[in-house]
């Protein structure tokens, strides 16, 4: 059974862009544009993985990713930060997400990451494409 993701982004295209690489990998797939959303889909489905994206949340990002980790503790979240700034990637990872990402990666390296975070792989951090 494929591991059903929640991609937490406020930015349309990408959070699009996002979920349609990864239904065509074979994820189970939900969206939400903000915190509110979030919590609605997170109260009503099982959800093995959150894609959780920084830059368009502001400090509401890290305080969900709080929440996330503390509500719903099996729940592995994939940080993902736009702005490729290293001090909240550092936190985030401190807060508990399982791998953090900074675009641009490899669409490859996101679909691994989401396997091994919906397995209970090791977790990956990733700085872009070198």
């Amino acid at each position: 059974m494929a591991s059903r993701v929640l991609i937490i982004e406020a930015d349309y295209n990408f959070r699009s862009s996002v979920a349609s690489h990864l239904r065509q990998a074979g994820f189970d797939i939900l969206t939400a544009a903000d915190r509110s959303g979030a919590r609605a889909i997170l109260a009503r489905q099982a959800v093995e993985v959150v894609l959780l994206g920084l830059g368009g949340l502001g400090a509401g990002g890290r305080q969900l990713l709080r929440e996330i980790c503390t509500t719903w503790p099996r729940i592995r979240v994939i940080t993902l930060n736009q702005n490729a700034q290293i001090d909240l990637s550092i936190e985030a990872m401190r807060l508990g997400a399982f791998a953090d990402l900074m675009p641009p990666f490899e669409l490859d390296a996101l679909r691994e990451s989401v396997r091994a975070a919906g397995t209970g792989d090791h977790p990956q951090s990733s700085g872009g494409t070198p």
